[in-house]
């Protein structure tokens, strides 16, 4: 749990060095998604996958590309 948290301090890190004058919570949703959709290295799923049994899409992914 311990590594799990510092993951996520990372992570918090450096979105509000990317992010001036935005608060931590605002970005808690997207480190929460970009987790759930890791593989893991014991079993190679995500816990999304596990879940509802798909490969999750990432919206960019869904919308395709900009133009």
């Amino acid at each position: 749990m311990e590594r799990f948290i510092g993951i996520i301090k990372s992570a918090l890190r450096k979105l509000l060095s990317a992010y001036p004058g935005s608060f931590w919570d605002e970005h808690l949703y997207s480190i929460a998604g970009s987790l759930r959709m890791m593989a893991t290295k014991s079993h190679g799923y995500s816990s999304f996958e596990i879940v509802f049994k798909q490969i999750p899409e990432f919206p960019a992914v869904v919308a395709g590309p900009c133009n």
